[in-house]
């Protein structure tokens, strides 16, 4: 028998070329995913602020403060350096990192994915048959894995505001990269360093938002059960730790923005004890589950969160993957369900969010702890590829393959492609045309009142950082129960203080029990604080500032006053006489007719305005101007939102004035 001579050069030339192509096609994959995703977030990206959080964080990222707790200062710190970008206002800048740091980890989700299908695969499914169809497949399959998580309702929509969650997906796209190559490598010191790097990612997101806490015990257990060995290995261990602790090095931002004393100041973190209550979330340490919110809540994510995020019918391919994962890849497997453990049950337990019932609360509840869920989304989306992949290995005929191949390619955008009138920021100018007619109703030096944060943060976001209207004096009531943001009005709204100083002095005292941790009365601070807010009230009308609230006050906080409606504002009126409001300067066309399913905080300003137009109507036809108030009982009818019970009232006083 002949023997066949091999060019030994010329075999690993082949290789390499091989593997030159194969890694030239997993990059390309990735820089479609990121492009496209920057593509579909950039066409909805909302060009101003919005609602939300949104115009404190941009507030904090550009003035270098402190955001609510536990402060987000990576967040801060990147904002900061978007905010120098040369495209658009700050607030299109910050909104534009949202959209980057999302798109960076579609392009993650997709190397992540392929990296999956090649080590579930590497012993052969069919695939030497396919060849080159099913090699293309794996690609096509990664970037639709990047784009399940691109186009997820959720993702999309907190991609196009400015938000924390974009950079908080990409942290932990990495991470889940990290792991899969971790867990596909089998020399020890690849491992070592693959997983101090998941180590230190692992503390780079705790800097920016808490639940990335969730990863340490994910990771924990899974080497618990199969790799005690590092378990064992103090050195590794302690190794690991330490990358852990320098991945924490962006927490010191905090003492050191606060020592500063910025514009926003959340918590005050420039000593020991303030700085452990911000990045422990203390404010918000209000933990009362029940067991029947727990599983209202579970309810909520399985029957309305997760389905929403793509059409339904998606959700099938979970089951392949499952089953793939089960034959091929059990370890994987395992990882997954301590995964997803802990970030849907363990979760939906540590947010303790009440989301049942039908009012403002509740709806309000289901839009904050639906974003908790992201993580979930994103791994769902990488098994979702998985599934399609595996699909794809049952079918022997490589024309058939490369169909697949091309439906999956398409497949993520027709069954996302309901989202985009949802989530599409285009064209929002809510928060713009709230602040703007709030800014008309407000004549100079006034003092408003504000009590939802969703309403208050826009109003920093003009003051403190496009300087405009920075005369009014805004105070949100709800912080001023606390002591950081009094010492912040201090030392950026010194004028409250000039006739108030004792009242404020009182609560303080009053308070401090409080925030200490010692016992206290609750009934003694209740006092004092409405005695300070009232004291606020009292000395700006005394010298002559007007005063105005977005809410219907406290009865304790109205008293002798009554509250009318200029359109904009409800006007605390002193005098009895009411004020001349010209209808025509205020803009109410965007909160007419709104759909059912619009954003729940801009149903609530539809409301909101038409409530203060049936206010005024009122007041117009006591004060025998039957004229005006017909036309804006005519106005209130336009606002959808508004209550059945005042809309029938409105038809009838319509009915008595034109008979």
């Amino acid at each position: 028998m002949q023997k066949i001579k091999i060019d030994s050069k010329k075999a690993t030339q082949i290789n390499w070329e091989k593997q030159t192509n194969e890694n030239a096609l997993i990059y390309i994959s990735a820089g479609l995913s990121f492009l496209c995703s920057l593509l579909v977030y950039m066409l909805t990206l909302a060009p101003s602020v919005t609602l939300e959080d949104s115009g404190e964080l941009i507030t904090a990222a550009y003035r270098l403060g402190v955001a609510h707790e536990p402060g987000y200062p990576l967040f801060t710190m990147l904002g900061k350096a978007f905010s120098w970008l040369p495209i658009g206002s700050i607030a299109y800048r910050l909104n534009f990192m949202s959209a980057f740091f999302s798109a960076l980890a579609a392009a993650l989700i997709c190397l992540t994915a392929i990296q999956l299908i090649e080590h579930t695969f590497k012993k052969g499914i069919r695939i030497s048959k396919n060849g080159n169809s099913i090699s293309f497949l794996k690609y096509a399959v990664g970037f639709a894995a990047a784009m399940f998580y691109t186009l997820s309702f959720e993702v999309w929509e907190q991609s196009v505001i400015t938000e924390v969650y974009s950079l908080h997906s990409f942290l932990l796209s990495i991470f889940l990269l990290l792991f899969v190559l971790w867990y596909r490598r089998e020399e020890k010191n690849q491992k070592k360093r693959l997983f101090y790097l998941m180590c230190l990612v692992i503390g780079i997101s705790l800097t920016n938002h808490s639940t990335s806490l969730l990863l340490i015990p994910v990771l924990g257990i899974y080497l618990a059960i199969f790799h005690i060995k590092f378990i064992f290995n103090i050195k590794t261990i302690l190794t690991g730790i330490l990358f852990g602790l320098i991945g924490l090095l962006p927490l010191l931002y905090l003492p050191i923005a606060s020592s500063f004393d910025p514009v926003l100041d959340w918590g005050n973190p420039e000593n020991l004890s303030n700085f452990f209550r911000t990045i422990s979330r203390h404010q918000y340490i209000e933990f009362e589950q029940t067991s029947e919110k727990f599983i209202a809540g579970l309810s909520y994510y399985f029957i309305q969160a997760l389905p929403s995020q793509w059409f339904p019918v998606v959700l099938v391919l979970l089951l392949p993957a499952f089953i793939v994962l089960y034959r091929y890849n059990r370890k994987f497997l395992y990882f997954s369900i301590i995964f997803l453990l802990f970030y849907i049950p363990v979760t939906t337990y540590l947010t303790d969010f009440d989301v049942t019932g039908k009012d403002f609360r509740a709806e309000l509840y289901r839009l904050l702890v639906s974003v908790f869920y992201i993580p979930s989304y994103l791994f769902f989306s990488i098994l979702l590829g998985l599934g399609l992949f595996f699909l794809g290995t049952l079918i022997k005929n490589n024309r058939l393959v490369n169909a697949l191949s091309i439906v999956t390619i398409i497949l993520p955008i027709a069954l996302s492609a309901g989202n985009h009138r949802k989530v599409n920021m285009h064209n929002f100018r809510y928060a713009d045309i709230y602040i703007e007619n709030l800014f008309k109703a407000v004549p100079r030096d006034a003092v408003v009142f504000t009590q939802i944060d969703y309403y208050y943060f826009p109003l920093m976001y003009y003051q403190d950082v496009l300087g405009e209207r920075t005369d009014i004096t805004v105070l949100d009531q709800p912080l001023l129960k606390r002591s950081w943001y009094i010492e912040m009005l201090k030392n950026h709204r010194p004028q409250i203080f000039q006739r108030s100083q004792g009242a404020f002095d009182e609560f303080l005292a009053a308070v401090e029990p409080f925030e200490a941790g010692n016992p206290y009365n609750g009934a003694f601070i209740e006092k004092n604080y409405m005695a300070m807010i009232n004291s606020v009230i009292d000395d700006a009308i005394e010298d002559g500032r007007e005063v105005y609230f977005t809410y219907v006050p406290q009865k304790e906080i109205q008293r002798d006053y009554y509250l009318e409606s200029v359109i904009g504002a409800l006007k605390v009126n002193s005098t009895g006489v009411p004020a001349a409001v010209d209808y025509s300067e205020f803009s109410l066309d965007a909160f007419q007719y709104l759909p059912t399913d619009s954003p729940l905080l801009v149903r609530y300003l539809s409301q909101y305005y038409g409530e203060w137009i049936f206010s005024r109507a009122m007041l117009e036809e006591s004060s025998g101007n039957f004229a005006v108030a017909s036309l804006l009982y005519q106005e209130c009818l336009k606002f959808s939102m508004v209550n059945e019970r005042i809309i029938s009232y409105t038809k009838e006083k319509l009915k008595s004035l034109n008979q």
